[in-house]
Order: structure tokens, then C-alpha cells, then sequence
């Protein structure tokens, strides 16, 4: 009789034991990926299925081990909402953490962008952090110059030029916000500038966007965001080319620029500025990356190139050592498309790419002056 209660007391304990053991620790996160939507006008549902192609990703991987992926998503000029993605079961949920009433455009501001950042922190408290932007994009211009075309940018059509915002801004906020990125992605048109990568070189390590116009489809996430949570940056390329390469309408561009190096760049650039000028000859041989009718994107690469006009030259083949840091990877289709001026789209051949663009010889009547103004302007001149 004893051994028998023997044997029950210790199957008892193992179970117990057994049970202590099933309960899961809770997840120490280390990153949180932050989606920002804010209003753009007419790409509400098509940046609804990045969010979908997003989830349907976190469901293949089964789960975003220890990531977090918060968006920021606009449903109106006035009401936003900040949610989790959850990954439970098979499945993905949103769970609401805060809703935004607008009154006026508060998230284009320093403060109020500062605040929703804040938000995004105050919820996740990770040790590094991710961007991606999606929304309309016109490259470095200020808010509410006219590039008439159903793009991607940052903020919303000319329709709704008080929901735009300027890249300063987004790079104060960031900095304000004391969370310095990892990386931003820009899922909008015309974004891999320098311009734009100096002014955001305080604010995040890596830059990631297009040199041209995007598609209404935007960044194929169901492929590109689990290399993007493992930041995989070959692997995002290869998966971005992939999708564009077999698309109906087969063009697309894609690069990764490296921040830290913009500083060197600039530093190059501004003797370079000091002893070179380039003449319409050979700027008409430079790689454009647009379709205006007067050029405001040149391909940075071709653009020195061009205005060197000398490979043997000490100061170009600095330039070109520092361009592989600047731009570690890229990669681009045979042709871009734009639609700047054409509905059914123009189609445009890519000679020479190096996946980022430059705008110092820009002589376009509504950013001719802007130019001049911007801190990669002042650096290199």
C-alpha cells in the first residue's frame, strides 16, 4: 500500500512539475518595425494591401518572433489610428492603441510628428527601431511644388498639399523623438536623392527607396518585409526585382544608401563643385531618372561622371570609391516608367545606374531656386 501512494505522490509531482515547465516566458522584444500611412488621398486601398501583404508575410513566418510592427495608418485628412500587428493562432489581429482626431494637420509639423513617434516608443520601448513610409513622394521639393502625376510621396496629392510634409521635418521628428532609426524605407516615388539622405544622416543608419516612380502596387511586402525584419538587404533587392521584373508593367528601382557616408560624400562633392562645371553637352549624356520635361533627377553616378569628364582623375576616382560606400546596394530594371505627362505611362531606357539621384544641375523652372536651399546645396557649394 505504501509503494502505491509512493507511486501516486511522485506522478503527481512529475506532473506538476511538467505543467511549471509548459508556461512560456514572456518575449523580450528587441526591434520595432513603425509603418507610417498618413493621409495621402487616392492610395488609401492600395496601402491597405501593403498592410495585408505585410500580415500574409507574418503569417508564412509564422509569427514575428521577437519584432514588433506597429502602424500608423489614415483613414482621413482627420482620423488615424495607431495599432499592433498580433500574430496568434495562425493569424494576424490589430489592436488598437490609440486613435487621432485631427483637427488640423498636426502630423506635418515638427511637434506633432515628434508626438506620434513618441507614442510608438512609449508602447514598445525596443532598443532599435525601423521605419517605413508609405504615401505620395516627390523627392526633395518642398511641400505643394506642382509634379502633376499619380505618384507615391510623402503626404498627400497636390490635391491635398497641406497633408505634405518636408523631409526636415520627418528628420527632426525622428531625432526629437531620441529614436534614431536603423532603417527608413520610403515606399514612394522619387525618394533616393542625396538630398534627401543628407538631411536624413542624424536620423537613421540606412535609406531605402527608389529613384523613379513607383507603382500604385508599391513595395512587394509578402516578398521584401521578411528580409526586411532580418535586415537582409540583399535579399530585399532580390525579392523587389523579382516581383517588378515579372509585373505586368516591368519597372522598378531600388536602393540601399548607407547615411553615415553622406558627410564624405559631401566633403568630395564640394571640391569637385570647386573645380568642375558642367556645359549642355555633356549634361544631356547624363542618366535622367525622370520624366519631367525639364530634368530635375539625374542619376548621381552619370551625373559626376559627366562632370568630371576625366576617369583618370584622382578627385572622380575618389568619388567612385566613396559611391560604393554610399550606395552598397541597388538594383534597377532595364527601363523606368513615368507618368508625369502621359497617362498610359512613357518608358524610359536605364543606361547607367548607381541608385541614387542628384538634382545640382537641375534647371527646372518650379525647383531651380529651391535647390539652392537645401543643406546638401549648402555643403557642396
Amino acid at each position: 500500500m505504501k509503494k502505491i501512494l509512493l507511486a501516486l505522490c511522485l506522478a503527481f509531482t512529475l506532473v506538476a512539475c511538467h505543467s511549471d515547465d509548459e508556461t512560456e516566458p514572456p518575449v523580450i522584444y528587441d526591434e520595432t518595425f513603425f509603418v507610417y500611412m498618413p493621409w495621402t488621398g487616392n492610395l488609401t486601398d492600395y496601402l491597405q494591401s501593403n498592410i495585408s501583404a505585410i500580415k500574409r508575410s507574418i503569417v508564412k513566418r509564422k509569427g514575428l518572433g521577437t519584432k514588433r510592427v506597429l502602424v500608423f495608418f489614415a483613414k482621413s485628412t482627420t482620423q488615424s489610428a495607431l495599432y499592433e500587428i498580433k500574430y496568434s493562432n495562425g493569424e494576424c489581429k490589430d489592436d488598437t492603441l490609440k486613435r487621432y482626431t485631427f483637427n488640423d494637420t498636426d502630423y506635418t509639423t515638427v511637434e506633432g510628428l515628434t508626438s506620434i513617434l513618441q507614442d510608438v516608443r512609449n508602447v514598445t520601448k525596443t532598443d532599435k527601431y525601423s521605419m517605413l513610409i508609405g504615401c505620395h513622394g516627390s523627392g526633395w521639393l518642398p511641400v505643394g511644388r506642382p509634379m502633376d502625376a499619380p505618384r507615391r510621396a510623402f503626404g498627400a496629392t497636390d490635391k491635398y498639399a497641406n497633408y505634405q510634409a518636408e523631409i526636415s521635418t520627418l528628420a527632426k521628428a525622428v531625432t526629437g523623438a531620441g529614436m534614431s532609426m536603423e532603417f527608413i524605407l520610403f515606399d514612394d516615388c522619387y525618394m533616393a536623392g542625396i538630398e534627401i539622405a543628407y538631411e536624413l544622416r542624424k536620423a537613421t543608419r540606412y535609406f531605402i527607396a527608389s529613384t523613379c516612380e513607383i507603382m500604385d502596387v508599391g513595395m512587394p511586402y509578402e516578398l521584401c518585409f521578411p528580409p526586411l525584419l532580418a535586415h537582409d538587404y540583399n535579399a530585399v533587392l532580390d525579392a523587389f526585382y523579382e516581383f517588378y521584373n515579372s509585373y505586368s508593367r516591368p519597372y522598378g528601382t531600388l536602393a540601399v544608401i548607407d547615411c553615415k557616408e553622406t558627410e564624405a560624400t559631401a566633403d568630395i562633392m564640394k571640391r569637385i563643385n570647386a573645380t568642375y562645371t558642367i556645359d549642355a553637352e555633356r549634361l544631356e549624356k547624363v542618366q535622367k531618372l525622370d520624366g519631367c520635361n525639364q530634368t530635375i533627377f539625374y542619376d548621381m553616378g552619370s551625373y559626376v561622371e559627366n562632370l568630371v569628364n576625366d576617369k583618370e582623375e584622382p578627385l572622380f576616382m575618389e568619388f567612385q570609391s566613396k559611391l560604393i560606400d554610399l550606395v552598397p546596394y541597388y538594383i534597377c530594371t532595364k527601363e523606368y516608367i513615368s507618368y508625369l505627362h502621359n497617362r498610359a505611362g512613357i518608358v524610359y531606357p536605364i543606361n547607367t545606374f548607381s541608385g541614387i539621384t542628384n538634382s545640382d544641375a537641375t534647371e527646372n523652372q518650379y525647383v531651380a531656386e529651391d535647390k539652392l536651399k537645401t543643406s546638401w546645396w549648402l555643403a557642396t557649394h
